[in-house]
């Protein structure tokens, strides 16, 4: 019996952890055009079917590595889904903003650090007043009015030029810290409170595995997008920075910061969801 669980268990963790590594190995062999597009291609077409295996291995497992049977509760998938989104977004930025401060503004590491550090003053403010607010006022509205206010954020930062003012990005930034405090404890609350106490365990683990997938999705994408759109606009491949091409990067980050503010739209559209869902 023993032995049965254990291989269950390990085939389950070869099957995901292959397929995830594939896909964003994908991912960013894209962004950075390393590879033939054929063969980008044909391993996400792996990465996928490694990931269908996974599916079909828990689903016929008496004791499944992941219980798929937790996302046929739909708060807990939505709350999953929004935790997603919010890292995803969380990813993007943590890409492309360093590069915008210090090869397009010419910043040094630490005053451009100090810009960055905006987002996290106001994060360390707005966690505790997210809690405060989710008992008041409710954990679904919450969660609304944190993803709402993230998106804006990251939408501020599209109009970001090679001259406007860097209060402006940090006011953007702040509004994203704030953001991002209100959105994760109330939406914490949710994910634990949709399950029964016997899930608790593996319920943490998949919100917190959501954390660092969607992070590393967001780094992946915003790097195929950024050094992508770069490529579009010169006309040629690029997977680094170079002098005279800062209109190209500008543009390369813009489509990663909407992309970013789109999926906490999308966050957002799925809370008011189930937002109004509870309510009717």
């Amino acid at each position: 019996m023993e032995a049965g669980l254990s291989s269950s268990l390990s085939k389950g963790t070869f099957l995901f952890a292959s397929s995830v590594i594939l896909f964003f190995y994908s991912l960013q062999s894209l962004g950075n055009f390393k590879a033939e597009s054929r063969s980008v291609f044909g391993l996400l077409t792996v990465s996928l079917f490694l990931f269908f295996l996974f599916i079909r291995a828990q689903q016929k497992s008496c004791s499944p590595l992941l219980p798929l049977s937790l996302f046929r509760n739909r708060t807990f998938s939505i709350s999953i889904f929004c935790a997603f989104s919010s890292f995803s977004a969380i990813g993007c930025y943590t890409l492309v903003l360093p590069f915008y401060l210090e090869s397009i503004r010419a910043l040094s590491p630490a005053p451009a650090g100090l810009y960055l550090a905006s987002y996290a003053a106001v994060l360390i403010v707005s966690s505790p007043l997210g809690g405060w607010l989710a008992d008041r006022w409710g954990a679904e509205k919450t969660t609304l009015l944190g993803l709402s206010l993230t998106a804006s954020g990251l939408l501020l930062l599209t109009i970001s030029s090679l001259n406007s003012p860097l209060t402006a990005m940090t006011a953007a930034l702040s509004v994203m810290g704030l953001g991002t405090g209100l959105f994760q404890p109330p939406n914490n609350t949710l994910v634990m409170s949709s399950v029964s106490s016997g899930n608790y365990g593996i319920t943490g683990s998949v919100n917190a595995l959501m954390r660092y997938v969607g992070q590393a999705f967001g780094l992946c994408l915003s790097n195929f997008l950024l050094y992508g759109g770069m490529s579009f606009m010169l006309g040629y491949p690029v997977s680094d920075l170079s002098p005279g091409q800062e209109e190209a990067f500008l543009f390369g980050m813009r489509l990663a910061c909407t992309a970013a503010a789109l999926f906490c739209i999308a966050g957002a559209g799925m809370a008011c969801f189930r937002l109004v869902r509870r309510a009717g």
